[in-house]
């Protein structure tokens, strides 16, 4: 589909562009390409009006600039956060929340140097053994059955299973609260606040779950993330604080890796020559992956507000002005790659944006890498041939967020030998 793209009266570049609609879930790549011939930065009506950078170079720059261009709100806005239009009633929009991807500056980064050394590539190759176990154990389960969800019963159980471990939340069913978080991200009606609403429920539940744990924590550490932030000298987080830290790491691991592991198997499913690529060496899954964080594109955009007038790509940015971040235009962006329409597992794609960019960039990024590699690689070690049949798939309506599948079941056709598979 088309967009009609014009300049106005004042000379801006005008597109009716909605990434709620369900014309640009259907056709957004032909979107894409529409908006970056058109200019790097484009402005729609919709949603009260704003900005959207089309191309890699412009994405990149709202990105990385956060003292520019601000998650929080400004001047007491009610806009603001990472959404447009923002969610009615988001808690975490509020100014004294404690979910730090909510805000800039000191506070966010305090908080993030807290954390990123539980998430470092180091401390994710130590989690290898862990990561493997829950694989095997969800495997073990949903093989069984013959015909699972990739989502539901295979990978957002593995990535609730490992981050419930690594922290310490100590849930013995972390499913139900990662689905309430899920939820949340994505249904604007769940955030209303309503007290009848099961999501909100849930989610309330589970934030007064966490500060008993952290509560506890203080008195009796364990080896786990939350014992680590209790234990801080000098008290630096209050429990608020890392009740904060710890929502915004299932935030980010509550949907994302698992649409990533649904994207990746169902790309697979009929590229039987690819599957054996990697059967035979499983090395050339981490290429892989890259090139499906480039080419999939999960994060479908982020939105930001300008804190001070400013020029962006040749554009007129207003102070309190909307802009969203279109990071799979940029990363499908001819400027940067050759083909990008194409996936090509040889291509150094190291830098996509499929993480975002800047402070705010995925804290998780490395821990998601490992969990989807491993679901991969549990996947083509143990299953010989297995189908997805495209008519039972079904995608969400409303890619203004985030890709992802709602139902993606899969049919196992063959097992593989346990013991060829090992050698």
């Amino acid at each position: 589909m088309s967009l009609e793209i014009a300049a106005n009266a004042d000379g801006r570049l005008v597109c009716p562009f909605d990434h709620h609609s369900r014309e640009y879930a259907e056709g957004h790549r032909e979107m894409f390409e529409d908006l970056r011939k058109a200019g790097p930065v484009v402005w729609s009506d919709a949603y009260g009006g704003f900005w959207i950078a089309t191309d890699y170079v412009h994405v990149r720059e709202v990105l990385k600039d956060s003292e520019t261009f601000t998650v929080e709100t400004i001047d007491g806005a009610r806009e603001g956060g990472t959404l447009i239009p923002a969610p009615r009633g988001a808690a975490f929009l509020a100014p004294d929340t404690t979910l730090f991807n909510f805000f800039d500056g000191q506070r966010h980064d305090t908080a993030r140097a807290a954390l990123n050394p539980h998430f470092s590539r180091r401390r994710v190759a130590e989690l290898a053994p862990l990561i493997k176990a829950t694989v095997d154990r969800v495997l073990d389960r949903v093989l069984k059955q013959g015909e699972f969800d990739i989502v539901y019963d295979l990978a957002a159980p593995i990535t609730a299973g490992i981050v419930n471990d690594h922290m310490g939340f100590g849930l013995e069913d972390p499913a139900p609260f990662f689905r309430a978080v899920f939820s949340l991200k994505r249904a604007d009606e769940a955030m209303s606040g309503a007290g009848n609403d099961p999501v909100v429920t849930t989610y309330k539940e589970g934030w007064a779950y966490l500060g008993e744990v952290v509560r506890a924590r203080r008195t009796e550490p364990r080896d786990d993330v939350i014992s680590a932030l209790a234990q801080a000298k000098d008290g630096t987080f209050t429990d608020d604080e890392i009740q904060g830290m710890c929502m915004n790491v299932i935030f980010g691991a509550a949907d994302t890796t698992a649409a990533f592991t649904a994207h990746t198997l169902t790309f697979l499913a009929d590229r039987p020559d690819q599957q054996a690529e990697l059967r035979a060496d499983p090395s050339k899954i981490p290429a892989f992956i890259r090139e499906g964080l480039r080419y999939f594109n999960v994060a479908m955009g982020v939105a930001r507000t300008a804190r001070r007038d400013v020029d962006l790509g040749g554009t007129k940015i207003r102070k309190g002005d909307r802009i969203f971040a279109l990071i799979p235009s940029a990363n499908l962006d001819p400027a940067l790659y050759d083909n990008p329409g194409e996936f090509d597992m040889a291509r150094p794609a190291s830098q996509h944006l499929g993480f975002g960019g800047g402070i705010h960039s995925c804290l998780g990024a490395s821990l998601a890498q490992a969990i989807v590699a491993a679901d991969i690689r549990g996947v083509l070690e143990r299953v010989e041939a297995y189908s997805i049949d495209p008519e039972n798939l079904v995608r969400n309506s409303d890619l203004s967020f985030i890709s992802l599948f709602l139902k993606a079941p899969m049919r196992i056709n063959g097992m593989q030998n346990r013991r060829a598979a090992a050698r």
